[in-house]
């Protein structure tokens, strides 16, 4: 029995914790207060009306009549309730948003919601590790050289750096064509001396490898 137990409760460390939390912007005439806030992947955001009649629109943009091109768009009815919305993002990205009630949004209704990644699993990630890429740091300098061979063009193709917690500190897209491929990621203020890993990932592909950065 304490086998057992012993194994559940180490499976149980490797799990990276990831805390949901539910943030509140008070709306009112004519404000979402406060109007930019950041939270984390499958965080809860509900939308508390202080006075009126109001909506959260993240779908057309009221003032231009364009879409605002969100990772996800969405819009809520319009009520004089207590609560105007409230929803779950799971998915990472910046959304602006406007209340579409009269000239609300022109009188100066209007917000920012930046979702960032949730932590992944640091084990997930290494056991992807391959020796078909590699990545440094650049001598003297912040920058990190990151070279890999494809067999053929890739789509989607971006260069992650995250801290031994799960934790993405830079994102860059890139193009990744046919044949060696050679790319530098300037990480000057997002890095400091320690173990990091640097994840290539393309078409469903995660090629991952640990670096030792010194400053």
């Amino acid at each position: 029995m304490r086998p057992l137990l012993l194994l559940i409760f180490m499976a149980a460390l490797a799990i990276p914790s990831q805390a949901q939390t539910k943030h509140t912007i008070n709306s009112g005439n004519f404000y979402y207060n406060p109007s930019s806030l950041t939270i984390t992947e499958g965080d809860t955001v509900e939308w508390v009306n202080d006075g009126g009649f109001h909506n959260v629109n993240a779908d057309v943009n009221t003032q231009t009549g364009l879409n605002f091109n969100n990772p996800e768009s969405f819009i809520s009815t319009a009520t004089s309730n207590s609560v105007l919305l409230t929803r779950v993002f799971n998915v990472p990205g910046t959304y602006q948003y406007d209340c579409s009630v009269g000239a609300h949004a022109a009188n100066g209704m209007v917000g920012t919601l930046i979702v960032d990644p949730g932590p992944v699993s640091v084990s997930e990630i290494s056991q992807q590790t391959t020796t078909s890429f590699t990545a440094f740091q650049q001598a003297n300098t912040n920058a990190i050289q990151v070279q890999f061979n494809m067999t053929e063009a890739a789509q989607n193709t971006a260069i992650h750096i995250y801290d031994l917690t799960g934790k993405r500190l830079v994102n860059q897209s890139i193009n990744a064509n046919k044949g060696d491929n050679q790319h530098t990621v300037n990480a000057n203020t997002a890095l400091t001396s320690g173990i990091y890993l640097v994840s290539l990932q393309f078409d469903g592909v995660t090629l991952t490898q640990k670096i030792f950065i010194e400053k």
